[in-house]
């Protein structure tokens, strides 16, 4: 059981345990805050199954936290369409679907390779000589066996991309998918490979954009796009059927 503001003292984690800590460490400030960003976390990590029961007696039992906090975080998850609140029943869980994963990867492909075609051609050559250092990186860290360092280290390439090859509108279209995206990529991450199959598709893009090849780097930046929502709905179906056990051999 995972208790707001307190650490367990377990041997490990489960991984959805470490993404709800990753939630709880974001800029929330109140119990509120808190308690919505642990549910948020377990509702599209799949943890919480589309039609489950939320209850404000169970859940403040599970985090130890009173019932007024889970009343406000319960309204602000319905508002954003995670839960539907009936009238006498409670919060059922609405979550997210494999249709709607796919389609989000979908935008993140046509968005992101347009992206990286025109970045091709707008990055300077010490922007390219940075993400280069930064794959060198990324492998360093592999090899050490800092996961989570080496993963951070491979998403500069796609900042970089997106701030040199976005456009404003483009940039607010892929601010809209960030995180659903970053909480279903780190679950990705726990399918063994997925690292390292990442690091070596950054680096083919990389390549791409070192040559001024814009149509190559596109293509390059769709295939790692599909390649990560293939692992990442397996990974959700996984979890979804409650076998993610299986696939977490590895971790971020």
């Amino acid at each position: 059981m995972y208790t707001i503001g307190t650490q367990h003292d377990h041997k490990t984690l489960s991984e959805s345990k470490t993404l709800e800590i990753a939630a709880s460490k974001s800029l929330a400030t109140t119990t509120s805050d808190r308690v919505f960003a642990v549910l948020k976390s377990r509702i599209l990590s799949a943890e919480y199954s589309p039609g489950q029961p939320l209850t404000e007696l169970g859940v403040a039992d599970d985090l130890k936290v009173s019932r007024t906090p889970i009343r406000e975080a319960l309204r602000r998850l319905e508002h954003e369409h995670l839960v539907q609140i009936l009238p006498r029943k409670g919060a059922i869980v609405v979550g997210i679907s494999a249709e709607d994963i796919n389609e989000a990867y979908l935008i993140r492909q046509a968005l992101e390779g347009i992206s990286a075609r025109r970045a091709a051609e707008l990055l300077s050559d010490s922007a390219l000589a940075h993400l280069q250092e930064r794959m060198a990186v990324a492998s360093a860290m592999l090899a050490d066996g800092d996961r989570a360092g080496a993963s951070d280290a491979t998403d500069e390439l796609h900042r970089v991309v997106l701030s040199v090859g976005g456009t404003p509108r483009l940039l607010r279209m892929v601010a809209n998918l960030k995180e659903l995206t970053e909480r279903l990529h780190e679950l990705a991450l726990l399918v063994p490979n997925r690292l390292e199959r990442s690091i070596e598709q950054h680096q083919e893009v990389l390549e791409a954009l070192k040559l001024r090849d814009g149509e190559e780097a596109e293509r390059r930046m769709r295939e790692h796009i599909a390649s990560t929502l293939t692992d990442v709905l397996a990974a959700f179906r996984n979890r979804q059927v409650g076998t993610a056990g299986s696939v977490s051999t590895a971790s971020d």
